[in-house]
């Protein structure tokens, strides 16, 4: 279902379509609101280790002598890093989202994917919040006539 994504923190919206193809419809994810501060918390350390990433990448980028030492800081970084996904990659990723959620929190969020069938037609400028219930229904039958696994959904 061709729509335009936009995630709890996300800048701007994402277009997960062909290229070819301008969605309608606009699916958003929210932080539920009891956790409204946890989620604000959360976007505030992602930005902060965003802007320390940013950071190490273009001082080490300005001249030699600020350089050296930072190359010097970083190497056994990089080296673990290199060491962990070439020889545990599965493990390695565990630890590092561990290491991520640890530092940012984990915060439950909602996705609007439904929605109420409105009164005029959506556009690419006024995108619609979410799909009716036909439009999922359209989508799911267009899907089970070109697929041989629509006894798996049926069940599912």
């Amino acid at each position: 279902m061709p729509h335009r994504w936009w995630g709890d923190g996300d800048d701007k919206v994402s277009l997960l379509t062909p290229v070819v193809f301008n969605p309608v419809h606009e699916v958003r994810e929210q932080v539920l609101p009891e956790q409204a501060e946890l989620g604000r918390r959360r976007l505030e350390r992602s930005a902060n280790l965003t802007r320390i990433i940013d950071t190490v990448h273009q001082e080490s980028r300005r001249n030699l002598l600020s350089t050296l030492p930072l190359i010097a800081a970083a190497t056994p970084i990089a080296l673990v890093t290199l060491l962990g996904k070439v020889f545990a990659p599965l493990g390695f990723d565990r630890w590092v989202e561990s290491l991520r959620i640890r530092y940012e929190g984990e915060v439950d969020t909602a996705i609007d994917f439904c929605c109420e069938k409105s009164g005029e037609a959506p556009t690419p400028e006024r995108p619609q919040q979410g799909f009716t219930v036909s439009e999922q229904l359209d989508r799911v039958e267009g899907c089970c006539e070109i697929s041989a696994w629509w006894p798996v959904l049926l069940l599912w």
